[in-house]
């Protein structure tokens, strides 16, 4: 019921946007309207992380074009990590959008006012405010994406069902080009059903919009941009107080963003970061202030102290950390994402609800994922974290020493091979 309502409110909402830049001429702009290119992508961190992949082809392959990129500016994403990929950022805050008629008037009169010849409309996922947003601007040329299939044919929520029909029915219909997803669902190997990374959606959509021949995986690595960053100098203190030398620590993040129900329990991450100790490797605990207060006990649970930068660092700091360390250990996504775009190694301890739509993908050898195989919540699609149990029974599964085995893997693999990585950029290895 309560759901019901909330999309309810979302529709109230958009009807008396529509209205008020209906009655207020809140015109697009159409001086010099052709040079200026719009993409949406109203992802998470990691969402936008792997966007990198067609996102740094954008401005070769419309030199001619003011690109600008719209993103949530509530996720915490630094803007500095894209710089060089667009001409201009624009943020926005999702939620406010979705609930408030005057901040969301406000915001398309703002951007009908730039006018944009093309919106793109780069989620593969239902993201309410930015399908909207695309179809509220009066662009000459409106492009989405028909959907992940495993969206469509098993939501998450009969929230998301609903707001999936919605779009499908009254917003695509206003888009001038919906891409159909041609992307097989599900692929079989060794036994396990997986399906195809989302950064194969990605390209789906650019492919399209800039009518290029299809090319190789390599070709769309993801890239972040990292040009000389300072840590501040509390946390460098710290480091240095500790001992901790550049590539010879592990860099730990024992949070899943907001989803503590993706979350690894504490006292296992404590078991293996004993291990570590005990192999000489020190650990560098990252996180929010809000991580700060949730996982205030973990420094008690280990038995050999860890260096806490918690609270301490953005996320241009985490990358220069990233920069620096032996390799990542999380079962955040978007850590993982990040290390795979700075060509450092990672282990992600993962859940099993999307197998390979997220994971499986980056540089063999160094980038690594633990998940339960017969995990009975196997490509789901989230069934098991939306009733909010916590942790998720597959992540909860995991033992630690199974992650101790693969990071034994890890650095045995990056003893033998310390130039790496020695393989190409793949979206398919690791199951």
């Amino acid at each position: 019921m309560k759901e019901n309502l909330k999309h309810i409110m979302k529709r109230a909402v958009r009807r008396t946007r529509l209205l008020l830049l209906g009655l207020l001429f809140a015109r697009t702009n159409k001086s010099g309207l052709a040079k200026r290119m719009l993409l949406i992508n109203l992802g998470a961190i990691g969402d936008l992380v792997v966007f990198t992949s067609v996102l740094k082809h954008y401005k070769r392959a419309f030199p001619d074009k003011e690109i600008s990129l719209l993103i949530s500016g509530a996720n915490g994403f630094d803007p500095a990590l894209f710089r060089g990929y667009i001409d201009h950022i624009i943020l926005i805050n999702p939620k406010k959008f979705n609930a408030d008629f005057r901040y969301g008037y406000r915001f398309v009169k703002k951007l009908r006012s730039i006018g944009f010849s093309t919106v793109v409309e780069h989620n593969p996922h239902l993201e309410w405010a930015g399908k909207l947003i695309a179809a509220e601007l009066g662009a000459e040329r409106v492009i989405g994406y028909e959907g992940v299939h495993i969206d469509i044919e098993r939501p998450i929520t009969p929230s998301y069902a609903r707001g999936y029909s919605y779009i499908k029915k009254k917003i695509f219909p206003l888009y001038t080009d919906v891409i159909a997803n041609t992307i097989e669902q599900w692929r079989i190997s060794d036994g396990m059903k997986y399906l195809p990374h989302i950064i194969n959606h990605h390209i789906r959509i650019f492919e399209y919009v800039s009518e290029r021949a299809h090319a190789p995986q390599q070709e769309y690595a993801t890239e972040l941009v990292m040009e000389g960053h300072r840590l501040p100098g509390e946390a460098q203190n710290l480091l240095a107080k500790n001992g901790i030398r550049e590539n010879g620590y592990c860099l730990l993040s024992l949070t899943a963003g907001l989803s503590a129900e993706k979350e690894w329990e504490m006292e296992k991450y404590a078991e293996v970061c004993d291990y570590l100790a005990a192999k000489n490797i020190p650990v560098v605990l990252i996180g929010t202030k809000g991580d700060a207060e949730r996982k205030k006990s973990f420094p008690r649970l280990v038995q050999r102290p860890v260096t806490n930068l918690t609270g301490m660092t953005g996320l241009l700091d985490i990358a220069a950390l990233m920069k620096n360390c032996l390799f990542t250990l999380s079962n955040e996504t978007s850590v993982g994402h990040m290390a795979i775009a700075l060509k450092k190694p990672c282990m992600v301890v993962s859940g099993a609800w999307n197998p390979g739509l997220w994971t499986f993908y980056g540089y063999e050898g160094i980038n690594r994922w633990v998940f339960q195989k017969n995990a009975p919540c196997m490509g789901d699609n989230g069934q098991c974290i939306a009733d909010r149990n916590i942790p998720a029974p597959c992540v909860a599964a995991i033992k630690p020493d199974e992650v101790k085995t693969a990071i034994d893997g890890l650095l045995e693999y990056l003893q033998s091979t310390p130039a790496h990585p020695q393989k190409p950029f793949a979206l398919d290895f690791g199951k």
